[in-house]
């Protein structure tokens, strides 16, 4: 009788103890799941990322090629505003005074 005792008892702690891995294969097979689902949104994520910062880059590139158009133009306005001052001032010069009032 008390061995009977003693193999229900070892039964009831296997038992126990199969119940605790069942349980914790599942957490494990739960967690890998997350884990993949994790990786595979880092993995998107990492391409929009690399996205945006080649996005970044042509807009920067962009923004260089802008600029310098921009002071190109700034450039000849001023060298155009210089000349079109030359052209009035001999012009006011060479005029008689009663044609320039």
């Amino acid at each position: 009788a008390n061995s009977e005792k003693l193999c229900r008892t070892y039964e009831d702690q296997l038992n126990e103890a199969n119940t605790k891995v069942g349980e914790l294969q599942r957490q494990v097979a739960d967690l890998a799941s997350h884990k993949a689902k994790l990786q595979s949104q880092n993995g998107e994520y990492s391409r929009q990322l690399e996205e945006k910062e080649a996005l970044i880059n042509q807009l920067s590139r962009g923004k260089v090629s802008f600029t310098q158009s921009i002071e190109e133009l700034r450039r000849q306005l001023e060298e155009e505003t210089k000349v079109r001052n030359i052209f009035t001032s001999l012009f006011q010069k060479d005029t008689p005074q009663e044609l320039n009032q």
